[in-house]
């Protein structure tokens, strides 16, 4: 399979009609001000959970929630282990330690 970052399908804003241009926009204005928490804290991040909605309903997509929660769960994104330590834990470690 040939992969081109060329191929792939991009949204053209200059075909977003207006109705949803204000949909977006009154929820910047609601989400725009508020910080975000790490990247790593995805699963539990109320605001990312309103930015994804917001962009689902005003195109029409899909409910976000499964794949914010996949990502949330993803350990080279928390960096927290896929295998206990030796008492039982799932702690939190640079990923390359997860290799060596």
């Amino acid at each position: 399979m040939n992969f081109s970052l060329l191929a792939m399908p991009t949204l053209d804003v200059d075909s977003i009609d207006e109705e949803t241009l204000d949909q977006l926009s009154a929820g910047y204005k609601k989400l725009g001000h508020l910080d975000l928490k790490p990247f790593s804290k995805i699963a539990e991040d109320t605001v990312r959970a309103g930015i994804d909605t917001l962009i689902a309903e005003s195109f029409a997509l899909p409910d976000l929630t499964p794949l914010r929660l996949a990502l949330g769960q993803e350990p080279s994104i928390t960096n927290i282990s896929l295998v206990p330590d030796e008492g039982g834990m799932y702690e939190e470690r640079p990923q390359l330690e997860l290799v060596f």
